[in-house]
């Protein structure tokens, strides 16, 4: 009565039977009421002395009349029982099972078959959930955070472990939640105090990432268990056999990155830009992005967050006897940008790379601002190795040697002492004003773009075959290169490469979702 839908283990433990109707204990109860019935009372009658000397009469047979009452009572009373046993089954199976854990947000979900609905703030039952499309965030009771991209299948087990048969989820865990438990089909995953990733395919392969921390992966097959740590991964395919990967954070939707999504919802420009970046680094063309924030344990180290190239071309503050670029704050307070200041030879180098050497088609998209009037702009960024050029984008000032130069954007590639060159029609950019730029190369033709905007586009029949060569940004270094008027002035607050030409609407989105407020 207490709970809908449930039937007292501590009834069903006492009668020893799984069946209501012959409890043991009822039967009691029905005993126990025939011996506490109504008796009929038969009065004796008063015996005479005539009486006592009269010889003995047969003895009279006396009925003893027992009470229906009892039985009646109990048999109503277990018809109600049953009755009430039978509709609670039947009409409250949502609240079959026990709370284990709270709907903590959703974006963009759509559920298949639940036994409710589904709302943040809501409790989650135990049971198997369904989620066609979008993206959910569950808090467990015992303190795991579990972030679910749909297409996904799972089912809820306890307050600290879940099943999944399909779909993608990443689990952080704190220290009060240690031994959460992921189980799939192949195998079960044993948390240690962690951040991972587990991925299920129609395929049947499985895939677990550990970002933070330590796992214990237990195949089904076999009784050997295995270890893996931060960095790591395994991949289980349909057979049970195991290899080793890499963890790779941008094959999941992290937990943050829910989070900056909720944020950008709201309105919030800085987590707008976040959430964007978070999926535009996922773009296999993009070869690599950099200035997205300081690493605080690493400041002099400029790192690439594309995962195409996660892991690789990370870049470093100064080289070769030129000082560091300094960081400062970028478009938003929470992010930080490179200031570089001419004649201080300050240079950002990332080493050469095969990955690097793109040259057509190609996509540079870089956020920048002036804060001198007076001076400003400069070689933006360039992979080349002296006079082997795979391509150079800049932006010049009036202080700079030539005419054709002077106040335009530039963009080459040659071999050798190849020097064919564009330029393009004079812009003036305001200081203290952050602009996006963007340049690609497609079909022997150049396009620039301003803040979103098609600029101009003319034709530019290069024909270079790629070298590999280091990226350098802030600088044209050469030889003999000493003309440092070229040299950039400004703050570069982001940069990314593509390895093909984005369209004219891909470059406005880009703009729009990375555009202070």
């Amino acid at each position: 009565l207490r709970q809908p839908g449930q039937i007292s283990t501590h009834f069903v433990q006492e009668a020893g039977t799984k069946d209501p109707v012959l409890d043991e204990k009822i039967w009691k109860e029905l005993a126990y009421f025939e011996h506490t019935a109504q008796t009929l009372e038969v009065p004796k009658p008063s015996r005479t002395a005539s009486e006592a000397i009269q010889p003995k009469a047969a003895p009279v047979r006396i009925q003893h009349h027992v009470s229906k009452i009892p039985w009646i009572v109990s048999f109503l009373s277990l018809a109600a029982s049953l009755a009430m046993i039978v509709y609670v089954i039947y009409f409250y199976p949502q609240t079959s099972t026990p709370v284990v854990g709270v709907l903590t947000g959703q974006i963009g979900a759509q559920w298949g078959q639940t036994g409710g609905p589904l709302e943040p703030g809501g409790d989650l039952h135990a049971g198997p959930m369904h989620l066609t499309r979008g993206l959910v965030s569950l808090r467990l009771d015992s303190g795991a955070e579990v972030v679910v991209e749909a297409p996904a299948e799972l089912e809820l087990l306890t307050t600290n472990g879940l099943s999944l048969s399909h779909g993608k989820l990443v689990a952080r865990v704190g220290r009060d939640a240690v031994g959460f438990t992921v189980h799939t089909p192949q195998s079960k995953v044993l948390d240690m105090g962690t951040e991972f990733g587990v991925s299920v395919e129609e395929s049947g392969i499985e895939q677990i990432h550990v970002f933070k921390g330590e796992i214990a992966l237990y195949p089904n097959a076999g009784t050997e268990h295995f270890s893996v740590s931060s960095g790591q991964g395994r991949i289980v395919d349909s057979a049970g056999r195991i290899s080793t990967t890499k963890a790779n954070p941008f094959y999941f939707t992290q937990p943050d990155e829910f989070a900056w999504q909720l944020l950008a919802q709201k309105g919030d420009s800085y987590h707008r830009w976040k959430a964007f970046v978070s999926e535009l680094q996922r773009d296999s063309s993009l070869i690599a992005h950099y200035f997205y924030e300081m690493q605080s344990d690493q400041p002099d180290c400029v790192m690439n967050f594309a995962a195409a190239t996660y892991g690789k071309l990370n870049g470093q503050l100064g080289d070769e006897g030129r000082t560091k670029p300094q960081w400062v704050q970028g478009r938003w307070p929470q992010k930080q940008g490179i200031r570089f200041e001419r004649n201080k030879q300050q240079v950002v180098i990332i080493p050469a790379d095969p990955l690097l050497a793109v040259t057509e088609p190609l996509t540079i998209s870089t956020w920048v601002c002036f804060p001198n009037a007076d001076q400003y702009g400069g070689h933006l960024v360039s992979c080349r190795d002296n006079y082997r050029v795979n391509y150079q984008f800049s932006i010049f000032d009036h202080n700079y040697q030539f005419d054709y130069q002077i106040n335009r954007f530039e963009f080459i590639q040659y071999s050798q002492r190849d020097d064919k060159k564009l330029y393009s029609e004079k812009f003036i950019p305001k200081p203290q004003q952050w602009y996006h730029f963007a340049v690609t190369y497609r079909n022997a033709a150049v396009s620039f773009y301003v803040n979103g905007t098609l600029f101009e586009s003319q034709p530019y029949p290069a024909s270079v075959k790629p070298v590999p060569a280091p990226l350098i940004v802030g600088t044209m270094r050469t030889r003999d290169y000493a003309y440092e008027k070229g040299d950039f002035d400004g703050i570069i607050d982001e940069l990314m490469i593509f390895s093909r030409a984005l369209t004219a609407e891909e470059i406005r989105r880009i703009y729009e979702a990375g555009r202070p407020d």
